[in-house]
């Protein structure tokens, strides 16, 4: 069993959710640090559907905005009376990417170029779904804190991310009654490449968490559930499907 004073502890100091056309308003705080962040479907149902890292907040979501308005991401059309869970249940998990689909959009690889113009510029339609898509969406920032002060080091970063991952990941696939995490994908897609996002450093060792911050309470209590939820790493439990 694990010394639990050796377990380091890593505080998160969440934002409230922002919505994109409000992101100036914090654009100083969002330049000048850096941290996890999560992409919040805003809807009836609350969900987690992004969760990423980054050394300064502000270059990667004007990425973020960009890409995802020009077809570069991933896009859904959830309405905000869906609940995104069940909308991947029924048309994403273990299904084969059918491009043909009117109702969901994943950019085409490079070498799969007919098309790849008309679909990311040119379809109006898809372009409205990319814009609805990015506008159900609020996002959080969360700032890392850590005993010893270093509050910028980009493997606690990622280490952070990976645990925020596997745990979203790991309670949205208890409430689909899935075997694993790792089910939460389309069919054949990389193992490690969930509809949340991919995981690129696993901890190297134990670690704490704990969320808090002005703006975590003002968050969608669902989220608050599921953040609670996820507390250490490695997790507590072997993996249930009830």
């Amino acid at each position: 069993m694990t010394d639990q004073q050796n377990i380091e502890t890593i505080t998160i100091e969440w934002t409230k959710g922002y919505e994109p056309k409000d992101l100036d308003y914090c654009a100083k705080q969002l330049k000048n640090s850096g941290g996890v962040y999560l992409w919040i479907f805003n809807g009836i149902v609350p969900r987690i559907t992004y969760i990423g890292q980054a050394k300064r907040f502000l270059p990667r979501f004007t990425h973020h905005i960009a890409t995802q308005l020009t077809g570069g991401y991933n896009a859904f059309d959830i309405r905000l009376h869906d609940d995104p869970l069940y909308f991947w249940e029924k048309f994403i998990i273990n299904k084969e990417y059918d491009r043909n689909t009117t109702f969901l959009y994943q950019p085409r690889s490079p070498e799969d170029y007919q098309g790849c113009l008309k679909d990311r510029f040119f379809d109006e339609r898809r372009r409205r779904m990319f814009e609805d898509y990015l506008y159900s969406h609020v996002f959080s920032f969360g700032l890392l804190k850590s005993a010893d002060g270093k509050e910028d080091r980009i493997e606690k970063r990622k280490e952070v991310e990976s645990i925020l991952m596997h745990g979203v990941r790991r309670a949205y696939a208890q409430e689909l009654k899935l075997s694993t995490e790792y089910d939460l994908k389309f069919k054949n897609s990389r193992s490690n490449a969930s509809i949340i996002g991919g995981i690129t450093q696993n901890p190297s060792g134990p670690l704490s968490l704990k969320h808090t911050g002005l703006g975590f309470g003002s968050l969608p209590e669902k989220i608050q559930e599921v953040l609670n939820g996820i507390l250490v790493w490695p997790p507590i439990g072997p993996y249930r499907v009830s």
